[in-house]
């Protein structure tokens, strides 16, 4: 639902991202992400598709680490991309998205 509310009242720009944000939680859940390297070493990890001016984010994905079959997931950061990517290519609308080298995709570019 939130998802939904975020993309009726965006307003889409011709600059665009896709990273991932780090939400601080001290609490009790299978969705923690471990990760030593940051700050905060447990915490929720979540996907956004944002503006790049602004920071509106159009839609995120709350990042669980495993896939509906439990097995390892391969090639998760162009399945992010392509996912949260998604409305724009159904809308037809042209912009540019940027993401960091996780992201790095193996698909051909869809022309708008």
């Amino acid at each position: 639902m939130l998802n939904n509310a975020c993309q009726r009242e965006a307003k889409q720009t011709t600059s665009q991202s896709i990273d991932e944000a780090m939400i601080r939680f001290k609490g009790v859940s299978s969705l923690k992400q471990y990760m030593p390297a940051k700050p905060i070493e447990r915490e929720f990890k979540v996907w956004v598709h944002a503006d790049s001016s602004t920071g509106y984010v159009y839609e995120f994905q709350i990042y669980t680490g495993k896939n509906k079959n439990n097995t390892p997931e391969l090639g998760l950061g162009d399945n992010v991309v392509k996912s949260l990517t998604k409305t724009l290519i159904d809308e037809k609308v042209q912009a540019h998205v940027a993401f960091d080298n996780f992201c790095l995709i193996s698909f051909d570019a869809v022309p708008l």
